[in-house]
């Protein structure tokens, strides 16, 4: 969009009065009579006609609600937000106040009482300049949601298709392997979504604070809805929901592991497997699922394997306090364990396939970025005294 030329706009900014005073006024009361007096000014009856984004910034003693404590607010889906006093300044209050106009709720914890993350959508920091809190990004719900990084995201039924690939961070998007995947989006209970993506605490990201080059799994329903902190996992660690949608199934989201330091991925693998599907010693749910996984499950082995598995042997992977184990051990197909199921009548004939890999889809890039991105609409802000 053409930037818009006004004399008295100076880079971007434009200080006007008010014909009301300060302490005795709302906020709301202000933002329309400096609606009025900007459309006058310009000659316009609707300033979205002119802007993308507009942002009223109110001097200290400005009320809202009758208290002077507020800090900023927005409106959904619209061009207006409205700051006070020194969050004027901040750039995550600003980029957090206009994903509001871009449709984002706001992003929580695992529960209510642990507060709001430390990502865009979540509580804001007095913070101007640094990397300390300032530089970060959207979780990988609100990143799915803006549709910036769709040629590097999944829709993955993990019932009909396992994966196995890496994560890489936002601030990683535009340099990494083509192969990478920034968010993989599968469905959750009810009208909600799982939303998987890599932490990784590096460019426009460096300033994330929780879960730092961990794996973030975020739950979040359609529309304009709020999002809630799943699990956060590290190297070797497991997030399992039984009965995954009521399939008898179990899903099993993996992070074999992570490396934000060096090579600047984490590895996971996303699968199911038959609920009566443990076939191992322990009577431990999350170390047989630990032990189960990793490259594959037992039902995988003797479904692609040879008795004994004399191919895949040593490929099991990581399991539980983790240990290495490998499938002649641990996997009931191929000696170890004890076996809760049948094993299958017939040998395969064929060496086992690959494990499975989603491929992407070929999509046109939306937009280029994070933080910056969200600076490259035509944005008029305004000094009100």
């Amino acid at each position: 969009m053409q930037e818009y030329k006004h004399p008295d706009i100076v880079n971007g900014v434009i200080e006007i009065e008010l014909g009301l005073l300060i302490a005795d006024s709302d906020s709301f009361a202000l933002e329309d009579e400096a609606v009025t007096v900007l459309e006058t000014m310009f000659g316009e009856n609707e300033l979205f006609s002119m802007f993308d984004h507009v942002m009223l910034c109110f001097p200290p003693g400005t009320k809202r609600y009758g208290s002077p404590a507020w800090r900023a607010y927005a409106y959904v889906n619209h061009y207006l937000t409205v700051y006070h006093d020194d969050w004027c300044n901040y750039p995550k209050t600003q980029v957090h106040e206009i994903a509001h106009n871009l449709g984002l709720m706001h992003a929580w914890k695992m529960k209510p009482e642990q507060g709001q993350e430390e990502t865009v959508m979540g509580r804001g920091f007095a913070v101007d300049e640094g990397p300390s809190r300032a530089q970060v990004c959207f979780n990988p719900a609100k990143s799915y949601q803006l549709g910036w990084y769709q040629d590097k995201v999944i829709d993955l039924d993990p019932i009909k298709t396992s994966w196995h690939g890496n994560l890489i961070g936002v601030g990683n998007y535009q340099w990494q392997s083509p192969n990478a995947v920034v968010v993989i989006k599968l469905p959750a209970a009810g009208k909600e979504d799982y939303y998987v993506g890599f932490n990784h605490a590096i460019g426009h990201h460096v300033g994330t604070s929780f879960g730092i080059n961990m794996v973030k799994i975020v739950r979040q329903g359609q529309n304009f809805a709020e999002s809630w902190m799943e699990a956060v996992l590290g190297s070797g660690e497991s997030h399992v929901i039984p009965n995954y949608l009521g399939t008898n199934r179990h899903l099993v989201m993996q992070v074999l592991e992570t490396n934000g330091n060096g090579d600047n991925f984490a590895e996971v693998g996303i699968f199911t497997f038959a609920k009566d599907d443990l076939c191992f010693g322990s009577t431990d749910f999350e170390l047989n699922v630990n032990a189960t996984i990793a490259r594959a499950t037992c039902e995988w082995f003797r479904e692609n394997e040879l008795e004994g598995c004399p191919v895949h042997g040593n490929s099991l992977g990581s399991c539980g306090n983790s240990k290495r184990c490998t499938a002649s051990l641990e996997c009931c197909h191929c000696g170890g364990g004890i076996r809760t199921t049948q094993s299958p009548t017939n040998v395969p004939s064929s060496m086992p396939s690959s494990y499975p890999i989603v491929s992407l889809a070929d999509r046109t890039l939306a937009h280029d970025g994070c933080v910056l991105a969200a600076l490259l609409w035509t944005t008029l802000f305004f000094i009100l005294c």
